[in-house]
């Protein structure tokens, strides 16, 4: 199985995403997921209630759609309404210019690799091949879920910890947090095809519940 992986993820670096719409999930605890086509028209009369994961890797924009975005995040993150923002290497400049404006955004997590001097909060490794193959299983039938399917080891609260700070206005460390470690390795826990990184925002949303309820 997985040097069939391996051989179809090779095949996925020559293929581009195709966006048409905007794809939106359910990845249960309240957070939703949504990877826009166009940022400006797609987000549109779109609202996070209770939290979601704004898929950003692949995407391009204007300077124009990049002013929609920023706006669209100050009306849906906040402390109670966390925006976990999922980047890459192929995420447009301008983009990541903008989240590192936002970076003191109450809310707004963002998590991927470093890339051209833009450091994401939650710092995570990714293989390219296999995140495109993740990435484009989201525009088919695959099921989301069987993408992030959680580890069967106690979730570390470290990360959530961050996000709990930021919306407190504590600020976050001047350092970003460690990078996705072997301990949680999706490789070890199952040979089907995992999404490390919205595998994680899912992971640190739902710590973060569990701090926020520990709180009270």
């Amino acid at each position: 199985m997985r040097k069939l992986l391996w051989t179809f993820s090779w095949v996925a670096l020559l293929v581009i995403p195709v966006r048409t719409e905007i794809i939106t999930h359910d990845l249960g605890f309240g957070l939703s997921y949504f990877r826009p086509n166009l940022i400006a028209a797609d987000l549109t009369g779109v609202a996070s209630k209770t939290g979601c994961v704004l898929d950003l890797r692949y995407a391009k924009s204007s300077s124009t759609e990049v002013g929609s975005l920023g706006m669209w995040l100050a009306q849906n993150a906040s402390a109670k309404n966390p925006a976990l923002i999922l980047t890459n290497e192929e995420t447009g400049p301008e983009i990541r210019q903008l989240l590192s404006d936002l970076s003191k955004l109450s809310g707004g997590l963002t998590l991927g690799p470093i890339v051209d001097g833009f450091t994401p909060d939650i710092v995570i490794k990714t293989n390219p091949a296999e995140e495109l193959l993740a990435y484009n299983a989201l525009s088919s039938e695959t099921d989301i879920m069987q993408l992030i399917a959680t580890a069967p080891i106690k979730i570390r609260h470290d990360e959530a910890a961050i996000l709990a700070a930021k919306n407190s206005g504590e600020g976050i460390p001047a350092e970003p947090a460690a990078e996705l470690s072997d301990e949680i390795n999706p490789k070890e826990i199952s040979d089907g095809l995992i999404d490390s990184t919205l595998q994680r925002a899912s992971q640190i949303h739902r710590a973060w519940i569990f701090l926020r309820g520990s709180a009270r």
